[in-house]
Order: structure tokens, then C-alpha cells, then sequence
């Protein structure tokens, strides 16, 4: 508020309309409010319009107004609750979402108030008073630090005054702090705005798509992806192309959608291939896929198509010799592979594999010793605590299969506790297969059944190897 009552209560016409007493009334009411305002006393002006709400209850101005005052009182909590009314009142008058926005600022809840910014926005993008509240809140907001850096970008290149741009370059940022659900919000009050750019709506598009598929929304990340697809493909942009067929095929692939998985993966791998760019990693998806759809021969085939210079082509070749139940063949494989490779990662994977062959075989002793040998006492093989668990839990089976039941069960409930700690499904299930049949074998059902419900503390006890990134087996 200033010296003028413009600034707090908004034009007449925005008001229902009254009686000709109690309108009468209800403009002495304001307009005394608003003079104890310009002379400092906004107690005064509050109780005028305390006594304006009775006459006219339904009038959204006048809450919006207390909210206004009360911030100026330092009671942000009630400035809320007055907005928030007011919003109920009129959902599409933008000047509530301006009032929401300052009492949420007041109370320190930037999150919310950038949002409340945005869904003024939403309705009124030409409204500045929104726009320089929304870029003053986010200056202040857990994003301030890269804002301030990007808004500076964005004022060099002309696009600090664009709603939507501003809009969705804040909700990118919520994204990229992990804030996936004031993103999400954020994001769709930008796609309301709209912009004539088609680019600039293909990226918010795909960081609603991201956003989604981190928040555990897979449907609806597909959906945005096929949007943003759609938009590239209008835009020629082939190099954008390449990356969201690539984000579809893995997003199917988690929805357990294998034949819309591959369709994409090829899609990917004929782009690169027209802009004549490496697509050996494309390829290598495309196998393994074929290989989680037991197409044994196709998978084959394509592994076979870059397996002379890419060694997880070889990898592959060797994991579809293991399911076509070729375990010696595949063996000599991954011997090859580990002898060969100066890759830490994809030598822990070999001689994890090549020990599973060597079990299959009836090899026990043999991938026992490998393991002690290579793994046991070195301990720079591998520092991934998951790939270590699932060391562990070959070396149960190994036991297992020689008959030494307590070494079995020390080296399963080692891999149960990486898999519980690192909630890990396939360490997890290798060592609860492991102790089932143990406990078969000396047919102690009671043990058994603690140790699937895990409870069984034994599983739980410490002395591991330290943790690290390097992939699993799985």
C-alpha cells in the first residue's frame, strides 16, 4: 500500500455488487481503511475492514486486502489464510495468487509462494506485478544461487521479462535440486502460459517428462516424452531425437514393455547412424533387450555386429552363450574378456560370470578358489558394495555345493546384509535362495521362515569391504 487506496483495494468493479446503503457503507469502510494505511496504522486499517467483511462476506477483494495488511502486521500465517479465501472466492482474479504469494514469502515458505507467483501467471502472463514477485521470490528461494546466475544469462540474451521462459527455468531448477513435486507444478503453470517457441516448449516438456519419471510417475513421463518427441521431430532436430528415443526405450523397458523398448532403440540407432555417429552403445541395448526377450539368436546377431571392438558386445555374446546353456563355451569367454580388459568393472563382472559358468558346470572348488584368488585378496578388484554381496553370495553357493554348510551360511549372510543394506532385489534374492536351500538341507523350517521375514540378526552382523560405484553382475 502508498498514500494512494490503488495499490490495496483493487478497482470497484472487480467487486460484487451491493445495495445502494450497504455499498455506500462498504466504500466509507474502505476508503477509511485505506487512509489509516497511508498514515502508518495498519491495526486501524485491518479493523475497518474487519467490519467491511461482514457487510459483503462473498467479496474477494477485501480478503486479499487483509492479507495485506496482516503481512504488514508480521502475521504471515492469517495473510495466507486471507488469500486463500479470497482464491476460493475468485479462482481466476490473479491479485489473490500476488497477495498468496507475498504472505507465503513472509512466512519463509518460498517453495509454495513461487508456486502461488506461477499460478498467477498462469491466468495472467502480461501481469508484472506477478513476474517481479515470482523472480524476487526466487532470488531468496533454496535455487537462488544458480537463479541469479541464469537470470543474468537470460537478461543478456532479452528473455528476463518472458513469463513463460522465467517460469520454466525455475521449475528445471526445482528439478535439478530434486524438488520433483513443486517441479511438476511449476512446469504445467509454464505449459499454461504457453510460448510461440517451439523449442523452449520441447524442453519444458522434457523436464516434465523427467520429472515425472523421478517422482515414480512412469505413465505419465511417457506421455510427455512422446509429446517432446513429437515437437523435435517438427523441429528436425535429430540430434534431440536421438536422446528422447533413447529416454523411451529405457522408461519401457522399466515398464516391462520390452517389443515398444526395442522399436525405439532401433529408432535411436538409425538416426546415429545417419549422422554417422558411433552407435555401438545403442546397439549393445538393443542386444541386451533381445536377451531379456530370450531371443537368443537375434540378440546373437546383433551383439555380433560390433563385438570385434566393443567389449560388452562380447559381454553379450558370452550372456547369451550362458542362456543357450553353452556354459564352457561362455566360460572361455569371459576369461578372454577378463584377461583382456584393464577395466576394473568389467573385470569383477567376468570372473563374477565366469564363476557362475563354473557352477553350472559343477566347477565348485575351481570358482571357489577363483574367488578367493581374485577377489578375496584383492581387494582393488572392485570397492561396489552390491558387486562385493553378490561375490558373496557365489561363494555360499560354491560352499553349498561342496557341502560345507557353516562356510555356506557365513558367506550368504554376508551378501544378505550388503543386499539389505543396500536394498538390493537381486543380492537380496540370490542370498535368501541361498539360505532356503541350506535350511532345506538340514530342514530347519523355523530358521528358515525368520530369515524371510528378516529377522534373523545373524544376517545383520558387520565386517564388509568399503563401498564404491562400480556395477554388479545382474
Amino acid at each position: 500500500m502508498s498514500s494512494s487506496a490503488s495499490p490495496l483495494l483493487a478497482n470497484s468493479s472487480d467487486s460484487p455488487l451491493q445495495s445502494t446503503s450497504s455499498a455506500g457503507l462498504l466504500k466509507s469502510l474502505i476508503e477509511q481503511a485505506s487512509d489509516a494505511y497511508a498514515k502508518g496504522d495498519p491495526k486501524t486499517a485491518l479493523r475497518f475492514y474487519d467490519q467491511a467483511v461482514l457487510i459483503d462476506p462473498t467479496n474477494h477483494v477485501l480478503y486479499a486486502n487483509r492479507s495485506a495488511i496482516l503481512l504488514k502486521l508480521g502475521e504471515p500465517k492469517e495473510a495466507i489464510q486471507q488469500s486463500n479465501h479470497s482464491i476460493q472466492l475468485n479462482p481466476k482474479w490473479p491479485k489473490a495468487y500476488f497477495r498468496k504469494g507475498e504472505a507465503l514469502k513472509g512466512a519463509e515458505e518460498f517453495e509454495k509462494s513461487i508456486i502461488a507467483f506461477c499460478q498467477g501467471l498462469q491466468i495472467e502472463p502480461e501481469n508484472e506485478q506477478l513476474l517481479i514477485g515470482l523472480i524476487n521470490c526466487a532470488a531468496v528461494s533454496p535455487i537462488r544461487a544458480r537463479f541469479e546466475k541464469i537470470l543474468r544469462q537470460m537478461s543478456a540474451l532479452g528473455l528476463d521479462q518472458s513469463p513463460f521462459v522465467i517460469v520454466s527455468v525455475i521449475g528445471q531448477e526445482f528439478l535439478a535440486a530434486g524438488n520433483h513435486a513443486d517441479a511438476i507444478s511449476i512446469l504445467n503453470c509454464a505449459l499454461a502460459i504457453d510460448s510461440t517457441s517451439l523449442k523452449l516448449k520441447e524442453s519444458t516438456n522434457g523436464a516434465l517428462a523427467s520429472a515425472h519419471y523421478q517422482a515414480g510417475n512412469l505413465r505419465r513421463a511417457s506421455d510427455y516424452m512422446y509429446i517432446q518427441l513429437e515437437m523435435a521431430e517438427r523441429l528436425n532436430n535429430s540430434r534431440s531425437q536421438i536422446a528422447i528415443h533413447a529416454n523411451i526405450a529405457q522408461l519401457a523397458l522399466k515398464q516391462h514393455e520390452i517389443a515398444r523398448s526395442i522399436i525405439h532403440r532401433r529408432k535411436q540407432i538409425d538416426l546415429l547412424q545417419q549422422l554417422h555417429e558411433d552407435a555401438d552403445s545403442a546397439i549393445v541395448a538393443l542386444g541386451e533387450l533381445y536377451l531379456v526377450a530370450s531371443e537368443l539368436k537375434q540378440a546373437k546377431e546383433i551383439f555380433s555386429n560390433t563385438a570385434k571392438t566393443n567389449v560388452y558386445a562380447q559381454f553379450g555374446i558370452a550372456r547369451v552363450l550362458m542362456a543357450e546353456g553353452s556354459y564352457a563355451e561362455a566360460n572361455d569367454t569371459f576369461t578372454t574378456i577378463e584377461k583382456s580388459t584393464g577395466n576394473m568393472r568389467i573385470k569383477a563382472n567376468a570372473i563374477l560370470f565366469r564363476c557362475r559358468c563354473l557352477l553350472a558346470l559343477r566347477e565348485s572348488q575351481k570358482a571357489a578358489g577363483i574367488l578367493k584368488n581374485y577377489v578375496l585378496r584383492d581387494s582393488g578388484l572392485t570397492t561396489d558394495e552390491e558387486t562385493i554381496g553378490l561375490f558373496f553370495a557365489i561363494l555360499g553357493e560354491c560352499q553349498l555345493a561342496s557341502g560345507d554348510w557353516i562356510t555356506a551360511r557365513k558367506w550368504a549372510n554376508k551378501a544378505l546384509k550388503i543386499g539389505l543394506s543396500t536394498n538390493s532385489v537381486p543380492l537380496k534374492s540370490d542370498a535368501f535362495r541361498i539360505l532356503s536351500q541350506l535350511f532345506e538341507v538340514i530342514d530347519d523350517k523355523l530358521v528358515l521362515s525368520l530369515y524371510f521375514l528378516g529377522l534373523n540378526q545373524d544376517a545383520l552382523r558387520p565386517g564388509l569391504w568399503g563401498s564404491g560405484n562400480c556395477g554388479n553382475g545382474h
